[in-house]
C-alpha cells in the first residue's frame, strides 16, 4: 500500500469509532476471538464500549484522510511491557500492510505515553496471517509467567524486546 496517496493517520478513537468497529463483528466466535474472555454477542454499542473498556485503556484508530475506520487497536502496561490488544483491521480494507502500520503505530504512541518498555501481545495460534505480521516486526512467543484463562489456551504470548542502547 501506498501510504503516500492516503494520508493514514494513528489517532485517538472515538465512539464513533467504536460503533463502527462493532459492525466488523457478526457472532461470538468473532467477538471473544478478537477481544478475548467478557466479550458477549450481541451487544449494543453502550455494552460493548463498557467490554472493551473504551474509557480506561487508550484506544486508537488507524483512519483515512477522510476519517475511515482502517484499524483499532489498544495498549497498556501488563507485566512492565507496552501490551498490545484488541488490534483488528477493517475486514474490507486487510491485504494491504494496515496491520502492520497499526502496531508500528501503536508501539511508538504506547513508548511515548508510557515510558521506554518491551512490547507484547496475544494472538490466537491459528490466526496464521497476524502470527506471521508479528514474527516478521521481531516478535517471538514466550511462555505466559502467569496462569490464562482457559478461552486464552489457544493463544501465543508474544513480546518484542527494544535494544538497549550501549
Amino acid at each position: 500500500m501506498d501510504n503516500n496517496l492516503i494520508p493514514i493517520v494513528l489517532e485517538q478513537a472515538s465512539t464513533k469509532d467504536v460503533e463502527v468497529l462493532l459492525t466488523w463483528f457478526n457472532n461470538l466466535h468473532e467477538m471473544t476471538y478478537w477481544g478475548g474472555p467478557g466479550m458477549s454477542f450481541p451487544v449494543n454499542a453502550e455494552q460493548f464500549i463498557e467490554q472493551i473498556q473504551f474509557q480506561k485503556k487508550p484506544s486508537y484508530a488507524l483512519t483515512d484522510g477522510s476519517g475511515e475506520l482502517l484499524a483499532f487497536g489498544q495498549f497498556y502496561r501488563r507485566l512492565d511491557r507496552n501490551h498490545l490488544g484488541r488490534l483488528v483491521v477493517n475486514p474490507d480494507k486487510r491485504g494491504l500492510g494496515l496491520g502492520k502500520l497499526l502496531v508500528q503505530e501503536l508501539i511508538v504512541k504506547a513508548t511515548e505515553l508510557q515510558g521506554h518498555a518491551d512490547t507484547s501481545l496475544f494472538v490466537m495460534r491459528d490466526n496464521l496471517p497476524a502470527l506471521s505480521l508479528y514474527s516478521s516486526l521481531g516478535f517471538i512467543e514466550l511462555t505466559y509467567p502467569e496462569p490464562l484463562h482457559s478461552l486464552l489456551a489457544n493463544c501465543a504470548y508474544m513480546i518484542l524486546e527494544q535494544p538497549t542502547e550501549a
